[in-house]
């Protein structure tokens, strides 16, 4: 098993750290070979602790470090990925901050997410394709280079931010590098609102 310790903006609050406890237990209703289970949600000392699924191999960014995949993996690893995030949706609960770091690739070649213990909840019965208020105020939520859009201007994000994200992720395994590099966030808003990304056959492949 893995523990880590899940921190917001708020977490230092009563309901912060609730709110951030209903996400972790949402998390953990969801059984998917691609995903890495939530055995348990604790709040320690008034810390909320996740505890994980131990997932043993390599992250995709380990392995992308190495060089892009053929277009046969890459494709395999996207549609665990693709998988993997259409369970999560139809159970209402949102990544938000899907990367290749988040990702472990095991010796049997089994794609898992992890980290999906802080993702964060629709409310039931509403449409996965509709915006709903974030939980925790303030700052980007996600990582930028992978972050959509939307999520530079509002937190009111869906499913389509996992979607987004997991098309620059199947962009980076195939040519080597994401879409929009630099890692600057200032500078990666103002491109990703303004230019389209490039086309893959320009891009070296």
């Amino acid at each position: 098993m893995a523990l880590k310790t899940v921190k917001g903006a708020d977490a230092d609050t009563t309901e912060g750290r609730q709110r951030l406890m209903r996400e972790a237990r949402a998390a953990a209703t969801l059984n998917h070979p691609n995903i890495a289970t939530v055995h348990d949600v604790l709040d320690v000392d008034g810390q909320v602790m996740v505890v994980f699924e131990y997932v043993e191999g390599d992250t995709l960014a380990a392995r992308l470090q190495r060089g892009p995949m053929t277009v046969a993996e890459a494709v395999e690893v996207a549609r665990q990925l693709a998988d993997a995030l259409a369970a999560a949706h139809a159970q209402g609960v949102i990544h938000r901050d899907l990367k290749p770091s988040n990702v472990v690739l095991s010796p049997d070649g089994r794609a898992k997410v992890l980290d999906v213990g802080i993702a964060r909840l629709v409310p039931a019965g509403a449409d996965i394709s509709a915006s709903v208020p974030g939980t925790i105020g303030g700052g980007l939520v996600g990582t930028p280079g992978y972050a959509a859009p939307e999520q530079y201007l509002s937190r009111n994000v869906d499913g389509r931010a996992d979607r987004y994200a997991l098309g620059v992720m199947l962009f980076e395994m195939l040519a080597g590098r994401r879409p929009f590099p630099g890692s600057d966030a200032i500078q990666l808003v103002t491109v990703v609102l303004r230019d389209d990304a490039p086309k893959l056959t320009g891009s070296g492949l």
